[in-house]
């Protein structure tokens, strides 16, 4: 599990703005496609996540001003690589919450408060896509997910317990939640749901 997201984090330095756009529009497609127009990866429960290339030229690496896209964003470009980390929970003391959209339909927020980032993911059919994802402030993370009427934790990420028998190899540890049956491409990562409770079930 990740503490220090610095290293996945793209050197812009002498870049204008048009290569900044090219550079992040190729990342994210060398990064997030398998095929010419799209790619999957797994969420931190199991649940396939969808990115699209079309998402890379419309606002997740652009400003958006007014529900238009905006100009280029160095830094969230310099974060692309971050969304990965994210969705599949191995970001420590991140958290997930369920959103509610005035659509009618739940998004998924991961975001993480220390690293000031969150990563919003949209509601497909039994699946999810990749919305956007963009520098936060506490305030904002406050107002635009914990705050909003019907939002729900969903669940926390945090670094496991680990005793000084066990540091040659570190076990991971969930109050709450099971890990998944299916093999995961990572391992199974500590997700914590608020309270001790049951785990929230997750639906769009």
């Amino acid at each position: 599990m990740l503490t220090d997201l610095s290293p996945l984090i793209l050197d812009l330095t002498g870049l204008d703005d048009a290569a900044i756009e090219a550079l992040g529009f190729k990342t994210y497609c060398d990064y997030y496609l398998q095929t010419f127009n799209r790619g999957m990866f797994l969420a931190h429960d199991g649940e396939p996540v969808y990115f699209f290339r079309s998402t890379a030229k419309t606002h997740c690496l652009h400003q958006t001003i007014d529900g238009i896209k905006g100009p280029i964003c160095p830094v969230r470009v310099a974060r692309v690589k971050w969304i990965k980390e994210f969705i599949s929970g191995n970001v420590a003391k991140s958290e997930l919450w369920l959103v509610p959209d005035k659509r009618g339909f739940d998004k998924r927020c991961y975001f993480s408060q220390e690293h000031g980032h969150v990563v919003w993911l949209s509601p497909r059919d039994q699946d999810w896509s990749f919305k956007t994802a963009y520098a936060a402030t506490p305030e904002y993370i406050r107002r635009k997910v914990k705050t909003v009427e019907g939002a729900e934790l969903v669940c926390r990420f945090n670094l496991p317990e680990i005793s000084s028998s066990e540091q040659s190899q570190p076990s991971l540890q969930s109050d709450s939640v099971s890990a998944t049956t299916e093999p995961l491409p990572e391992p199974a990562l500590p997700c914590l749901t608020p309270d001790d409770s049951e785990p929230v079930r997750e639906g769009s």
